[in-house]
């Protein structure tokens, strides 16, 4: 009953130091903690590498979250994997939640979904994905659907369409967001809607 956890990170030095502190004394040793840095400018290198049970991947070059959750994806140990925000937002007490229904064979894909989207984009790419959350970002999958995950223009919206083209059983469970540690999102309002209209016209013209 193992999976691992990939936490994409960017600039995240005043609060992934909480976040990987609450994962590693709430987890076992049959949870394998990710971290890929997607190459931070602040000291958030430095903080990951004194965890010395968390493995550290770094991005030569700033990337975005999907490829750096796809590069992690790809690394993990388990044939299970949840993706989990640095910024301190995900309840680490939801984490089993997230993983039982996979483990239990009752699902390929979990979404952590929240109780409303707090951008226009984000309800748009929820709307033509025909799930409540798509773009959220905490969720889990079995390891071998990395491939429909990669070049995700809308943060998670392809990969559910991708998803259910080839019949994955897809849950969604109800999740508390907390407040964001410290910092700010790196996803732009006007980035998610453009991407999310982009998205729109993908998924309205059926392209494979």
């Amino acid at each position: 009953m193992s999976f691992s956890i990939i936490i994409p990170a960017y600039n995240e030095s005043k609060s992934i130091s909480k976040v990987l502190d609450m994962l590693t004394h709430l987890t076992t040793n049959k949870v394998e903690i990710i971290v890929v840095d997607d190459c931070s400018t602040d000291n958030t290198v430095e903080i990951v590498r004194s965890f010395p049970n968390v493995r550290l991947l770094q991005h030569r070059h700033n990337q975005g979250c999907i490829k750096a959750i796809g590069t992690g994806i790809k690394a993990a140990s388990y044939d299970v994997v949840v993706s989990f925000d640095a910024d301190g937002q995900h309840p680490v007490e939801s984490l089993q939640q997230i993983v039982d229904p996979i483990l239990q064979n009752k699902a390929d894909v979990v979404l952590g979904v929240r109780g409303s989207l707090p951008r226009l984009g984000e309800r748009i790419i929820a709307v033509f994905s025909g799930v409540t959350d798509a773009t959220t970002g905490f969720r889990a999958m079995k390891k071998e659907l990395v491939h429909l995950f990669e070049d995700d223009l809308a943060y998670g919206g392809m990969f559910i369409i991708k998803a259910k083209r080839i019949g994955a059983r897809i849950i969604e469970v109800p999740i508390t967001v907390h407040d964001r540690i410290a910092g700010y999102s790196v996803h732009s309002n006007y980035n998610i809607l453009k991407k999310s209209l982009k998205f729109a016209l993908w998924s309205f013209i059926g392209v494979k």
